[in-house]
């Protein structure tokens, strides 16, 4: 199934999608945006990706490749944060979801466990090679410093 085939599919169910040349983007009801298909690495252009966002979308979401250690990731910058913004529907998820979560520091041992584990499963779904947050005798002296 080829790129266009496959934002073809999620067209025809209901999902706005759009084509800025480097691939097409999803744009889910959540605001997001995805490159589509996921898995194709895609170089898009600042002028691209700001086409994106003036889709209304807060976040967007793409693989690529390079070889630099040195990236960026775009944010959304609206005028608040402030969740009277949003409708009383997400307001309320929101709420909601709050209420079952439980925000604590975690201690160290717990960080250096934990964050461990969590970093090994991010860079190995992100295929990428980075020693310090993996290794960990790296990660412990990273995160005691």
């Amino acid at each position: 199934m080829t790129g266009d085939e496959f934002a073809g599919l999620h067209r025809d169910l209901g999902l706005q999608v759009i084509n800025t040349g480097a691939c097409n983007w999803i744009i889910n009801e959540n605001k997001t945006a995805l490159s589509c298909p996921p898995e194709m690495v895609v170089f898009p252009t600042d002028e691209e990706i700001t086409r994106v966002f003036r889709q209304g979308v807060r976040a967007i979401s793409f693989r690529t490749e390079t070889e630099e250690k040195n990236f960026f990731e775009y944010l959304y910058e609206g005028v608040t944060y402030n969740l009277e913004q949003f409708d009383r529907k997400v307001r309320n998820r929101v709420k909601k979801g709050l209420g079952s979560c439980q925000v604590i520091t975690p201690d160290l041992a717990d960080l250096i466990t934990q964050g461990l584990r969590i970093n090994q499963q991010t860079i190995e779904r992100q295929v990428r090679d980075e020693q310090h947050l993996t290794s960990p005798e790296l990660w412990e002296r990273f995160i005691t410093t």
